[in-house]
C-alpha cells in the first residue's frame, strides 16, 4: 500500500460538503463521481481532505465507512 495509491468512495450529504469546499476538489463535484456515485482519488489527498473530520464520534463522511483501495 502506498499513499499515491487510488481509492473509490462514496460519500454520505456531510462528506460531499466537505468534498465542494475543499480546495482540493478540482472537478465540478458532480462530474467527479462515477455512474455508481463512486469517487476516485490518490490516498493522500483523501486524507488531505477528509483526515480533521474523521475521529471517535464524527459524522461519517463516506457511505459504510468504505473505502476501496485500487492496487
Amino acid at each position: 500500500m502506498n499513499i499515491n495509491d487510488g481509492v473509490r468512495f462514496k460519500l454520505t450529504e456531510h462528506g460531499k460538503r466537505i468534498y465542494e469546499a475543499s480546495s482540493q476538489s478540482y472537478h465540478e463535484y458532480d462530474d467527479y463521481c462515477d455512474e455508481e456515485g463512486y469517487y476516485n482519488e490518490q490516498l493522500w489527498v483523501v486524507m488531505r481532505i477528509f483526515g480533521e473530520h474523521m475521529y471517535c464520534g464524527c459524522k461519517q463522511v463516506f457511505v459504510n465507512n468504505e473505502i476501496i483501495l485500487e492496487v
